[in-house]
This record gives C-alpha cells, sequence and structure tokens, in this order.
C-alpha cells in the first residue's frame, strides 16, 4: 500500500506528467519531432487580456493559474492542442509544440508551414482565443511549425467577454 502512495505521489508531483493533469482538459500527442517556442520576461508587458470598453490587463498581473497552449487544425477541421505550459509571471518560459506523426494516417501535429495558434486557458473562468500575435522572424527565429525549429512571442492579446474580464480583474486580483 505505501509503495503504490509513492508511485501516486511521484506521478502527481512530476513535472514530466504535468501535461497529462491539467484544468484546461488540453491533451496533447507527443510524436517524433517538435518546435520549441518561447515566452522571454522582457515581452510579458506585450500578454494580454482585452475587452471593448476596459483597459487590457497583463496576463503577468493575475494572481489565478493560466496555461498558454499552442494549437493545428486537425483533420476534422478543429483547433487541437500540439503543447503548453503553465504560465509563469516571473520566469522565461519554453514548451515543445509537437509536429504530425509521420507513422499515423491522422494528422496529430502541426504540419511543416503551419501557422501557430494560441489559447489562454484561465483556471476556474475560461479558455480565450488569440486576436492579435506578432512572433520573432530574424536570425534562427520562424513564425510557422517547421521541426527543430524556434519560435519566440512578442505579442499575443487575447480578446474576452465582459463578463469573464470582470471575473478575472476581481476573481484573479492583480499581483502587486
Amino acid at each position: 500500500r505505501l509503495i503504490y502512495l509513492k508511485i501516486l505521489f511521484f506521478i502527481l508531483t512530476n513535472p514530466v506528467f504535468a501535461q497529462l493533469n491539467n484544468t484546461c482538459d488540453w491533451s496533447v500527442t507527443a510524436s517524433t519531432g517538435n518546435a520549441t517556442i518561447a515566452i522571454l520576461t522582457e515581452n510579458f508587458n506585450s500578454f494580454l487580456l482585452e475587452t471593448p470598453g476596459y483597459d487590457p490587463v497583463s496576463v503577468s498581473a493575475i494572481s489565478c493559474s493560466a496555461s498558454i497552449g499552442v494549437f493545428y487544425t486537425n483533420d476534422d477541421g478543429v483547433l487541437a492542442c500540439a503543447g503548453y505550459t503553465e504560465w509563469l509571471p516571473s520566469e522565461n518560459m519554453g514548451f515543445a509544440a509537437w509536429g504530425d506523426d509521420p507513422t499515423t494516417t491522422e494528422k496529430d501535429g502541426f504540419a511543416t508551414g503551419e501557422e501557430y495558434f494560441f489559447k489562454l486557458c484561465i483556471d476556474g473562468v475560461g479558455v480565450y482565443d488569440q486576436s492579435l500575435l506578432t512572433m520573432a522572424t530574424e536570425s534562427k527565429f520562424s513564425n510557422t511549425y517547421a521541426t527543430n525549429a524556434f519560435a519566440s512571442i512578442l505579442e499575443l492579446v487575447f480578446s474576452i467577454n465582459s463578463q469573464d474580464f470582470y471575473d478575472i480583474t476581481v476573481g484573479c486580483a492583480p499581483i502587486n
């Protein structure tokens, strides 16, 4: 019985399993290739939540748990998650965007040249689509998927409805 408790503790606390247990219900299929997406602290002021009639709020200014995910279009024309990470309001972040597995018949990841699409999940409030995206394109960075490529997000804005905006600014009080 003690060994089962130790195994359960390991699974629940090990970062390797973090993408298996998330409040967003995003599932990811790891494949034979991926690209790395970077989010640098120097760009955090350009990661915003906005709704008409209110001043935008920085994603880093909210205290609720949040995750950012990258999505591709699957065979059914539906956005599917190819990777995500927990938003860390004071640290650089990086995560994998998984590519399509060439050993399967279904499209289960990014195709070469496919554009990235991002979503933000705020625990207990909702999931929001990007409305504005700016990515680095100089030097070794790309704004579309390629296996072993590097991407860096410079600006990312999520549009949300006014009720959720209110819930976030009240329920997820800004961090001081």
